[in-house]
């Protein structure tokens, strides 16, 4: 892969992750003290700062770093995720698309604008905070961890984390092998272990799941605060990997973790379950590949037309079958080529809340249907005309508040995008609950 097809892909994931960071954004807004929103923007922002500084994005990786800074506050607590400073960082994320799609664009001043606004913002919100719990002096727990088959390589490192873990306090640790496959059908880069730690700490829980916060969407992790047990009671291993299997240091049974299973477990199945992998495949492509398979339908038609004329069986019996099997991938390609609505939907939650700032008005988006699925070029043709459509219903459908309540209505406009399938169409319809049209006007 050359540089530019390296920084392509680079561009591709990043308009990605600025996505998350915009959706996870605007659920703050409903949602301020949802602690898995708060980490879910702080990961993205931490993602797009590291991959930008190793692709070269230096001034996105800069900016980015900044925002990650203040956003880190709002994840430890000390400062509230108030309307405010998610604007901020909305508009921020704005600057950090410019800055990806443009890494040697003159974006002026912008940035130190934007920056002093998210420093204001963050000012505003320092102390709005409730205090956070208080946790014990010291507290045990017991965390269970086991990473997905493709972690090592998507370069998560077990070690690093249960290394973290034991800088936070006493740690326990236990390898559970009994997962592993039979050697001849072990694949070496497949991750099989879990883990149980005796952890004991004077951190909070908060500490803990802080360790896990840049593998957390794809693994399973359990903690469980273990009651009545004092510091001193957690024993201490020299071996921060595995227990050591030799009766007499027990595994820590005053917090009920088992000792390890060194056994190989049997494989009662014949085949090994592959974890689901996707591909991103560039949309052209996609459609010259439909163009193919138009091709290919078009030569099966004409070679069923000769099989058909002719008395050769063996001829019509593969013309059937080629005509089966280009039926199938034809059919295959037009699924493929089907993307949700909620592709085209989601679009709408960042014009709404831009829109209310902009007009004054209180408006509330709510969307149905989001699992319909339509040609993902038909998406591309629907967005201009579907974006006009959201802007008349914020600009002229919707009263403000006062004349709102002034016409008995509740003070919050509220526009509604949904789909459905009829037949072998797809109806959008978008709704509000404004004051409508006057006909005689």
């Amino acid at each position: 892969m050359s540089q530019q097809d390296a920084i392509a892909v680079f561009q591709v994931e990043a308009r990605e992750t600025l996505e998350i960071i915009e959706q996870g954004l605007l659920d703050l807004m409903a949602s301020p003290g949802d602690r898995a929103l708060v980490d879910a923007v702080f990961r993205g922002l931490h993602t797009l700062k590291g991959s930008g500084a190793m692709f070269g994005f230096d001034a996105l990786a800069a900016f980015t770093h900044h925002c990650e800074t203040a956003f880190d506050r709002v994840r430890k607590g000390e400062v509230a995720a108030t309307r405010d400073l998610v604007s901020a960082v909305l508009a921020a994320r704005d600057h950090m698309r410019r800055l990806m799609e443009e890494p040697n664009g003159d974006h002026g001043p912008a940035g130190d604008i934007l920056l002093a606004d998210l420093e204001r913002a963050v000012s505003a919100a320092d102390g709005v905070a409730g205090p956070a719990d208080e946790a014990p002096a010291m507290t045990a727990w017991r965390i269970t961890f086991d990473l997905p088959e493709n972690a090592f390589r998507n370069g998560s490192n077990p070690l690093a984390l249960l290394a973290e873990l034991r800088e936070l306090g006493e740690a326990h640790v236990v390898a559970d092998a009994s997962r592993i496959p039979p050697l001849d059908i072990l694949e070496p880069t497949n991750c099989h272990l879990r883990w149980t730690v005796a952890l004991t700490t004077d951190q909070p829980r908060q500490a803990i799941e802080d360790v896990f916060i840049f593998v957390m969407d794809d693994m399973s992790l359990e903690i469980e605060a273990i009651e009545g047990h004092a510091a001193a009671e957690a024993p201490a291993i020299e071996d921060p990997i595995v227990e050591d299997p030799h009766p007499q240091t027990p595994a820590a049974p005053a917090l009920g973790i088992a000792p390890p299973a060194v056994a190989v477990a049997e494989s009662t199945e014949g085949v090994r379950t592959r974890s689901v992998e996707s591909v991103r495949v560039p949309a052209d492509r996609l459609d010259e590949l439909m163009d193919r398979v138009g091709e290919l339908v078009i030569a099966q038609s004409r070679l069923s037309q000769i099989a058909n004329s002719g008395a050769d069986p063996i001829l019509r019996a593969v013309s059937e079958e080629i005509e089966r099997l280009s039926g199938e991938l034809r059919d295959t390609m037009m699924v493929l080529r089907m993307v949700p609505v909620s592709t085209l939907f989601g679009r709408f939650r960042r014009l709404v809340h831009d829109l209310a700032r902009d007009t004054g008005k209180l408006i509330e988006l709510t969307m149905d249907g989001e699992a319909t699925e339509i040609d993902k070029t038909v998406i591309e043709r629907l967005a201009d005309p579907l974006v006009h459509l959201v802007r008349n219903a914020a600009d002229h459908g919707l009263e403000d508040p006062a004349a709102r309540l002034a016409a008995g209505k509740p003070e919050v406009g509220r526009i509604r995008l949904s789909a459905h399938q009829a037949g072998g169409e797809v109806v959008i319809t978008i709704r509000d609950d404004g004051r409508g049209i006057d006909r005689d006007r």
